[in-house]
């Protein structure tokens, strides 16, 4: 039966495309090409005369030839439109046109499953336009089943299929299921298409997009670029499609903060569409409402303003005053005119948000608007209002929420919280930065600021979670210089920061989390390092010192070193790639189903208690083969396991069992206002703390500046080479006499820069303020440099050997 029906498909199909080649056919197969271009980019009104269309000249020409075959064509174009009448509202039309057009393949096919499966397909479209979610499922289902009749399981068809139902799973938020369906998809169509059918480029595309919404940033970035790369070959770079991939990067890359790279994508993706779009086509809104929000996290406001507008007015054309997405835009609008000043006009936005709002009960929206009036009194100094709206946005979502654990509400909490810390009013801040941990935070209670969650405990929002902690360790920071007391809170505090962030940096959290570390953990591991030179100060005692050079360490290897460790561990660990294919796989689905465990506890539906069940089980059952994965790679694979979970940062007694009697390991950290210097030698450890001013900085970046122009120098005069030894032994005086001494005997250096000291070649500085005989007293003349990015990659480097290893550079 299977073969029977795809060989009646094929004739059929086969039918179709000679008919093509008849005189009669011609003007319907022209029709169909333009309806499926104008489809193809969202010209829905455009498509649907086209298909209409096409559909009549089809039917015509099945009717003169009496050829029923030709049936297949004008129906199957009828069904699309149906769909255009969907996406353009007219939802009774649709209804009517799709029964229609059933009514007719059962008049002439009674029992086709292709042209019957082709029909609920087709519904089900629109009821996923719908939201009618449950249906839609309903139908795609019965329509796989119906193919699966006639198709081979390896068949376009069926990936065809496996596709829609995948997308519709990932809108309802069933993401595992819908990477299942999307890696059958692109299994399929791998194994029957050439590797440059824009068929498999979507599959990417598709597959990417589930990536970024499990949190797997690279595996999402590796799809769309191999989309990508498929476009360009087969020479649809310039099409809607096309377009739609670099939107997909660019919302990837705005989501995770790097809003330049955003934006680069973004306007070629503007580019692309306006070639093929009306200029008020709804896919344009979102490039511009893309565009405004980038623009705005950068500081370009004029921009902001500019596309956010252009984004208001086409949504205006065909939304209703109260949706959503004209809510954010006023919100987006309003936001950028409070930055250029314009305050009155930006309140008439903000109060029409909340008037339509307001009226249609979205609390969403009405918290969203008080917290940007919020915002921008705070920007004129107008603590008291700005209180008040953040108040009112918190009342909002707690009543809205039913007072249920979420992150907005949490965000709230923290926003109130720095608010009370910057009029001074330090016992309120801490208590409301506590309220937002207990808020974003699955079991913890105490609202006792002077206690800190357990660092598994399941979190919502990451990012804020490393931010209110922060703020309450900024709290006890500045607390400790009135009462010394308060110094080891904030330890405590800053070590539970750097704690989350360790944890984050090694678990199987995804890496969406992890790249917001880049920017968060430096501040975090600056106020450590600054407690710990503090409480050594205070007690004299070692271990401080010892913890302050660890943090250092932390500070530079937390993301690099990570990434390094997990090449290496690749490439180097003897591991077939489907044990480490099956160890990604696991860590995605286990950050998948926590963060859904967590959203599904703070819902208000009762419903969700099923999901929760599932949800948990799968958590578990997860957790227990990824433990079990990593205990198998312990014993198989040891060389892999000990590169990419090894103990990682390094101690002074292990940097000291590396060196030598005469050499001595130099690693620097500069911060806002002081420059920490440590010094590792074979008989301990030594620390400075030298305060650094904003002019430092600056006669620092003018010397390693002027270093560049060496033409110039070889034209100097004798006035010349006395400022250069001045300025390069002013250097040597802050950067390198504090810590090696003459009666140190250190004859090698390990220099581990910080920040601009990574521009500045050490070997050009003098150690005297006096021309010798040879000439300059240059660095290099007595010592042997080296560097190293941290002293855990330079270990990890050179695990077995000793570090007191030549130059690299020299001065002639």
């Amino acid at each position: 039966m299977k073969q029977t029906y795809r060989i009646i498909y094929f004739l059929m199909l086969a039918s179709v495309s000679a008919a093509a080649q008849v005189p009669d056919t011609l003007k319907a197969h022209e029709a169909s090409k333009k309806a499926e271009a104008f489809y193809d980019v969202s010209s829905y009104d455009s498509a649907r005369f086209w298909f209409k269309r096409s559909a009549k000249l089809w039917e015509e020409a099945a009717q003169i030839d009496g050829d029923s075959l030709l049936w297949a064509r004008a129906l199957d174009h009828e069904n699309y439109v149906s769909v255009c009448d969907y996406v353009m509202g007219r939802s009774e039309e649709a209804e009517k046109g799709l029964k229609l057009t059933l009514s007719k393949v059962y008049n002439i096919w009674p029992s086709n499953p292709v042209l019957e499966a082709q029909y609920y397909d087709f519904q089900a479209l629109v009821y996923i336009r719908k939201r009618l979610l449950d249906s839609a499922y309903h139908h795609l289902q019965k329509a796989l089943g119906l193919k699966q009749q006639v198709f081979e399981e390896q068949s376009l068809e069926i990936a065809e299929s496996y596709s829609t139902l995948g997308g519709l799973e990932a809108y309802r938020g069933r993401r595992e299921r819908a990477l299942e369906l999307n890696l059958k998809v692109l299994d399929i169509r791998s194994a029957m298409l050439s590797a440059d059918d824009s068929r498999l480029a979507k599959a990417y595309n598709n597959l990417g997009y589930i990536y970024f919404n499990l949190g797997a940033v690279d595996p999402a970035l590796e799809s769309y670029l191999k989309a990508i790369e498929i476009r360009r070959r087969n020479g649809t770079d310039k099409g809607y499609n096309f377009a739609l991939v670099l939107g997909n990067i660019g919302a990837m890359y705005r989501e995770n903060g790097d809003y330049k790279q955003a934006l680069a994508y973004h306007h070629k993706e503007l580019e692309i569409k306006k070639t093929s779009l009306p200029p008020d086509h709804r896919s344009l809104a979102r490039n511009y409402y893309n565009l405004a929000k980038a623009n705005f996290e950068i500081g370009e406001y004029d921009l902001a303003l500019e596309y956010a507008l252009i984004s208001l007015e086409i949504f205006r054309k065909t939304l209703e005053d109260h949706d959503p997405i004209i809510g954010s835009l006023r919100n987006e609008v309003g936001r950028a005119l409070v930055k250029k000043g314009r305050f009155e006009e930006a309140m008439q936005y903000f109060n029409d948000n909340l008037k339509t709002a307001s009226a249609r009960e979205s609390f969403l929206t009405v918290a969203e608007t008080n917290n940007n009036i919020a915002e921008s009194y705070l920007d004129q100094g107008e603590h008291a209002k700005t209180l008040e709206h953040y108040q009112i946005a918190l009342n909002t979502l707690k009543d809205g929420y039913n007072n249920k654990k979420l992150p907005g509400v949490a965000d709230s909490y923290y926003r109130i919280g720095k608010l009370y810390r910057k009029m001074g009013e330090t016992d309120l801040a801490l208590e409301h930065l506590q309220k937002s941990l207990i808020f974003n935070l699955q079991k913890f209670e105490n609202t006792d600021p002077f206690s800190h969650p357990d660092v598994k405990d399941t979190v919502s929002d990451r990012m804020l979670y490393l931010d209110a902690l922060s703020s309450k360790g900024e709290i006890f920071t500045e607390l400790s210089s009135q009462q010394k007391g308060h110094l080891t809170s904030a330890d405590s505090t800053w070590q539970f920061a750097i704690h989350h962030i360790n944890w984050l940096r090694t678990s199987y959290h995804n890496e969406s989390s992890k790249l917001g570390l880049l920017d968060k953990s430096r501040k975090v591991f600056e106020n450590q390092l600054q407690v710990l030179y503090d409480l050594y100060t205070d007690t004299g005692e070692q271990r401080y010192l010892e913890r302050a050079f660890k943090t250092v360490e932390q500070t530079k290897a937390t993301v690099l070193y990570e990434g390094i460790k997990a090449v290496k561990a690749r490439d180097f660990g003897g591991i077939p790639s489907d044990v480490t294919s099956l160890e990604e796989s696991l860590r995605i689905k286990l950050a998948y189903n926590e963060k859904r465990i967590f959203d599904l506890e703070s819902s208000n539906d009762p419903e969700n208690q099923q999901k929760i069940f599932e949800a948990r089980a799968n958590f578990f059952d997860y957790k227990l083969s990824y433990d079990s994965l990593i205990q198998v790679l312990e014993k198989q694979y040891p060389e892999y396991y000990q590169l990419k979970y090894g103990k990682g940062i390094n101690g002074v007694e292990d940097i000291q069992r590396m060196i030598t009697k005469n050499t001595a390991v130099i690693e620097y950290m500069l911060t806002d206002n002081f420059l920490y210097t440590f010094k590792i030698t074979d008989s301990g450890l030594k620390t400075i703390r030298t305060e650094v001013s904003q002019a430092f900085k600056e006669e620092l970046l003018q010397f390693i500046e002027g270093l560049k122009s060496r033409s110039s120098a070889i034209n100097w005069g004798n006035e010349e080479y006395e400022q250069y030894q001045k300025d390069a032994y002013k250097l040597y005086n802050v950067l390198i006499a504090p810590v090696l001494q003459h009666g140190d005997e250190i004859d090698k250096l390990i220099i581990i820069p910080d920040g601009m000291l990574n521009y500045l070649p050490f070997e050009c500085l003098v150690t005297g303020p006096e021309k010798e005989a040879y000439g300059m007293p240059y660095l290099i003349r007595d010592t042997n440099i080296r560097y190293a990015y941290s002293a855990s990659l330079m270990a990890e480097d050179n695990p077995d050997t000793d570090l007191s290893t030549e130059s690299r550079t020299s001065i002639q």
